[in-house]
Order: C-alpha cells, then structure tokens, then sequence
C-alpha cells in the first residue's frame, strides 16, 4: 500500500505532532507499507527545525510544495489551527484520509479520525515511543524531579519554575533537570549545558527517556511528555500551555496520577513535598498512572488506519 504521510511542526505549534508521528511512520513500515513521510514546517527557513527532526523523506515549508502523486491513502497528524489549511489542499487530492487529533471539519474530506486526546477510552491510542516502553521506573530514584515542557514554553513557566527552585534554599540539595526543546528561548535558555543552583538545564538530550524514568516527580505541561510520564508511572505536576491543554489533562487529574501545577511558590513546595517524602502516596499515585495508559496505541492507531485503506 503506498500511503502518503503529513506531520507539521512549527515554532509557535511546537514539534510534538512531527515527534510523535515518527513512531507510527515506523510501525507501518514494520507492517511492509509503503510510505511517503513529509514534514511541514512553515517557518523553518529562519530557524531550522528541521534539524532537530529525523525519520522523514522531505521537509517543506508549505503544502504548494508537495508534488501530486497517486496514493492509496494520506494520514494527517497537524495542530489544529493548520487543519483548515490542509483540509483545502486534501479536498483536491479526493483520497482516503484519516486525520489524526482532527478536530476541524470533516465533510467527507477526512474518512476517519483517530483522537489521542479526550477520555480514558481515546487515551488507548496515545502514541508513546519504543525509547519510553523500554524504560522501567526504579525504587531508587536518581532525580527529584525532571520537568519537560514541549513547544516554546508560551506561558513562560520554565523562567518561572527556575526562579523558584533558585531563590529558595528549600531545593538547594535537591536534583532537579529542566529539559528544554529546541524552541525554548527565554532566560533559561542562557543556561543550557550548565548548572543553575539545583537544576540542571539540557536541551534535547538523547537520553530523556531515561532521565525521564529517574525521576519522582514529572513537570510537564498538557502534551506528548504529560502521556510520556504516565506510561512511565511517574507521578506528575501539570502546567498546561494552552487551551486545549487545559481541556486535555482533566482525565489525567481525575484518575489521580497527576496534579494541577500551581506558580504560588508555598503550594508547589507542598505538593513536591508530599510526593518525595510519602512513599505510599507515590507508589498510589504512580500505579494509578500506569492504568491510564497501556502503551499499545501506535499499534492500535496503525490497524485502525490501515483498515480504513483497506476498504
């Protein structure tokens, strides 16, 4: 089957629908399909994102940019505010389509859609990658916590959090990592690649799953890591960055596996505190994570999409 793929990325989208779109551009290859895997980054021409991405055939900073060509399918996996965009270009293509986290219009354009993000049940199609499933969290525990905040930072609380973590002796003899993406600016960004009081700011670093399954506790806002760390069953401190992010992590709240970040600096020193210093809360809070998701929702969105191509 000869399927054409899209993912798209920007800086002011972020980089997760292109990140993890490259597990399920694998998966299907495994399964001896064919694929054409383009990214889009509109404004990579200033900032060269494209560096920070591999696994794709093309990168392209615009839909004019791809040549027709005949396919059996095309799956779609863009951020919202782009679908509107891509639905006119697919509607003169008239191919089947499933549209991953499409939440646009569909009007026969799109055949199917896979949603990642909504309830428990949509949560069984998360998309984690094999890096993350091959990691196993331990008793002993390295970091004290590691906070992984995908896309630019739009609500600035990677600056806010370091303050904190800076400027109160509480957190002087504690580990802390901050990983920043390639997005990141900020005052943070000064300081990749060294040591700030008790953080450690890294950017991009090719061993984030296991720094990730190190830790005790998650920092993260609404999106790829938030699901990352559940998997992982590390217990998590949400910050969500957006909208949809503040309608997405709900789910996550009532299973009771993450909490609500807070920027007051008394009310995050409690709630760190509490997950380092209760074991049994931890151990709850982390088994309560595990069950949200199972880690087999890239082979789950494969059969679905190529059973929609099958017909």
């Amino acid at each position: 089957m000869n399927i054409l793929y899209l993912a798209a990325g920007s800086q002011k989208w972020g980089m997760g629908h292109l990140k993890r779109s490259k597990f399920v551009i694998d998966c299907l290859r495994v399964e001896k399909q064919k694929v054409t895997a383009i990214a889009i980054i509109p404004d990579d021409r200033n900032i060269g994102l494209s560096k920070a991405i591999s696994g794709y055939d093309h990168f392209v900073t615009g839909l004019a940019s791809i040549k027709n060509k005949i396919f059996d399918g095309v799956i779609v996996d863009v951020h919202t505010d782009f679908q509107p965009e891509v639905f006119k270009w697919l509607k003169k293509q008239n191919r089947p389509t499933v549209g991953l986290d499409w939440y646009s219009k569909t009007d026969g354009v799109i055949t199917q859609t896979v949603n990642l993000r909504g309830g428990a049940k949509v949560l069984k199609f998360a998309l984690i990658r094999k890096e993350i499933l091959k990691q196993t969290v331990q008793k002993k525990r390295t970091f004290d916590a590691v906070a992984v905040l995908g896309g630019k930072d739009s609500r600035g609380y990677l600056d806010k959090l370091l303050k904190i973590f800076v400027e109160d002796d509480f957190y002087k003899n504690k580990k802390i990592i901050f990983v920043v993406g390639p997005m990141v600016k900020g005052k943070i960004s000064e300081f990749v690649g060294h040591k700030k009081g008790p953080v450690t700011i890294l950017r991009n670093p090719e061993r984030l799953p296991e720094i990730m399954a190190k830790t005790k506790v998650g920092l993260t806002n609404g999106g790829t890591s938030l699901m990352e760390f559940t998997r992982l069953g590390v217990p998590t401190i949400v910050f969500p960055q957006s909208k949809q992010e503040e309608n997405f992590i709900p789910v996550f709240l009532r299973q009771g596996g993450s909490l609500r970040g807070s920027m007051n600096p008394r009310h995050l020193q409690q709630q760190l505190l509490n997950l380092w210093e209760d074991e049994r809360l931890w151990e709850k809070k982390s088994q309560k994570a595990k069950q949200l998701i199972d880690g087999r929702g890239v082979k789950r969105t494969v059969q679905k999409i190529l059973k929609v191509f099958r017909k």
